[in-house]
């Protein structure tokens, strides 16, 4: 269930938009 790079960013625990998703 990803709707973009936020969602796999957290699953991985960083976005692909080089920016941290752990906010």
């Amino acid at each position: 269930m990803r709707s973009g790079p936020r969602a796999e960013g957290i699953r991985f625990g960083f976005s692909n938009s080089s920016r941290p998703s752990v906010e």
